[in-house]
């Protein structure tokens, strides 16, 4: 006797004869009667993992931050459970503290300012058996499992490369290098492949490096305004670099303001 007839019997499905239907029900009396199970039975324990990122008002971190939460039912169609932190980056030590008291997590995902406190934060966790890799921005040297993210050196060369061509030697040839309020290393290696290409390729463009710029739009965009008028020749402009990727309308907003875009 097979379970498929025993399954017919039990949901009282046809196709099985009247002795065979006996023998099952004596059984299921003697036996006693079986807890049936609907569905799929789980194959794999529920597992916990954690996004932390910086918390600030980029739109990039935004984006980021939809697209983690519309993979939620994916996460929980593979028994994950899924939660995501934002940390103040621009206070690296809180960030840290943060880090390190997070709990129940077995894989981490982070997207971090490279310091030491944090680096020492990632190892913490990696020794006592969490999975950690870092995202977009990598903390090289720590004891993370892996980087996931565009190598952000060849990123700033590219910037270098397409901007270096609309330079023209002794008019357009001064380039802005944007510096924002952050200590992702993924800026630094932009700022770095930028400077590299420019000055292995384009010797003839002068680059200027603006003031730290605040996160904050409004904010930006005095302190650019400011930068502009009293350091930059505007007919001699011939690109902006922004690495970060914040204070992008603030950048937007004092061009337009000193009619460099319409």
């Amino acid at each position: 006797m097979g379970t498929a007839t025993v399954d017919r019997v039990l949901n009282g499905r046809p196709g099985v004869n009247a002795e065979t239907t006996s023998k099952v029900l004596l059984a299921i009396e003697a036996l006693g009667m079986p807890t049936i199970q609907r569905g799929r039975p789980r194959l794999k324990k529920n597992l916990r993992s954690a996004y932390v990122l910086p918390k600030g008002n980029a739109k990039f971190l935004d984006l980021l931050e939809r697209r983690i939460a519309l993979q939620a039912s994916e996460f929980r169609h593979q028994n994950i459970t899924e939660v995501t932190y934002t940390f103040d980056a621009e206070d690296t030590d809180s960030f840290a503290r943060e880090l390190s008291a997070l709990k129940d997590c077995e894989g981490l995902a982070i997207l971090a300012p490279d310091t030491p406190a944090v680096k020492q934060a990632i190892n913490d966790k990696v020794t006592q058996g969490v999975h950690v890799v870092t995202l977009l921005s990598d903390v090289a040297g720590s004891m993370r499992e892996v980087y996931i993210g565009p190598d952000n050196r060849a990123a700033g060369r590219t910037a270098a490369l397409l901007l270096g061509r609309m330079a023209v030697a002794g008019a357009r040839n001064t380039m802005v290098l944007l510096h924002h309020a952050t200590r992702l290393s993924s800026d630094a290696e932009r700022r770095f492949g930028f400077m590299q290409k420019i000055e292995e390729d384009y010797k003839h463009v002068a680059v200027v490096r603006a003031p730290e710029l605040p996160a904050d739009e409004a904010h930006a965009h005095q302190v650019l305004l400011d930068f502009f008028q009293s350091t930059v020749r505007i007919d001699t402009l011939a690109g902006v670099y922004g690495p970060g990727g914040q204070g992008t309308a603030g950048v937007v907003s004092s061009l337009k303001q000193l009619g460099v875009l319409d």
